[in-house]
């Protein structure tokens, strides 16, 4: 059975417990004369009366689009007296759901009166409304709702080859912000001559880092000889198209 405090105070008042140098307002149930609360924590409790009405002061959310799932917001949340951070600490809603994890409190927590708060979360592309509550210390409560956008662009990122000058293969990598339908990797002579022509789907097509090895000979099995070659990778996706040219070196030693 859970402890439970019955207090019968002269006047009118609220359960306190102190934390951090702070008195902070406990939940608590009145019932006719008495004021009836179930600890949670052990602590230094009392009655206590305050006259602050004034909810915290919560920052407007900076960026309200944003170009990736992993989606990163940052607030200044302040109140004179101090914001709640054991009672009832920040909380984060997405789309009417609890994100249970989300925010992130700082390490240092010496003074409750201005913190820096963070939160990250992922979401799906399209519309989403999130909403921040936020208690100082006597239970006064601020509540702010926001519309934010999540689209991700397409893009192919990343791209490079390794070894490079390359002597027996070299590594080509890419990343895809998005699943694209195909990606097709080309590798030209320094006079413009296609000499390799490579689609890829499946995995190789979907969002994310990507990594494809390639031996040095053209498309009849021939190995190529040392001097400079150009590559392109292209992603398409849908009638959109995204490519990146880039350099590469084969340097093989002689026997």
């Amino acid at each position: 059975t859970p402890p439970v405090l019955i207090f019968h105070p002269d006047t009118v008042g609220e359960v306190y417990h102190w934390f951090r140098d702070k008195w902070v307002k406990e939940k608590e149930y009145i019932s006719q004369d008495s004021i009836i609360f179930y600890p949670e924590n052990s602590g230094i409790y009392t009655i206590g009366t305050s006259e602050d009405r004034t909810p915290p002061f919560v920052s407007s959310l900076k960026d309200t689009v944003h170009t990736s799932t992993t989606c990163s917001f940052e607030w200044r949340i302040e109140d004179e007296d101090g914001i709640d951070v054991f009672i009832q600490p920040p909380r984060l809603e997405i789309n009417g759901e609890e994100a249970t994890g989300a925010i992130v409190l700082p390490d240092s927590l010496r003074n409750t009166n201005l913190i820096p708060l963070k939160a990250q979360t992922e979401l799906d592309m399209g519309e989403h409304e999130i909403t921040l509550r936020v208690y100082d210390v006597h239970g006064n409560l601020t509540e702010k709702t926001w519309k934010i956008r999540v689209f991700v662009p397409y893009e192919i990122e990343g791209v490079g080859n390794y070894p490079n000058p390359c002597r027996d293969y070299t590594d080509f990598t890419y990343t895809l912000s998005r699943d694209a339908d195909k990606v097709k990797i080309e590798i030209f002579t320094r006079g413009g001559r296609r000499i390799v022509e490579k689609e890829l789907s499946g995995e190789y097509a979907q969002a994310g880092y990507h990594v494809w090895r390639w031996y040095l000979v053209d498309e009849n099995g021939n190995e190529l000889a040392n001097g400079l070659y150009f590559y392109r990778i292209t992603a398409y996706f849908g009638g959109i198209k995204r490519e990146k040219r880039m350099k590469l070196f084969i340097l093989k030693t002689e026997e």
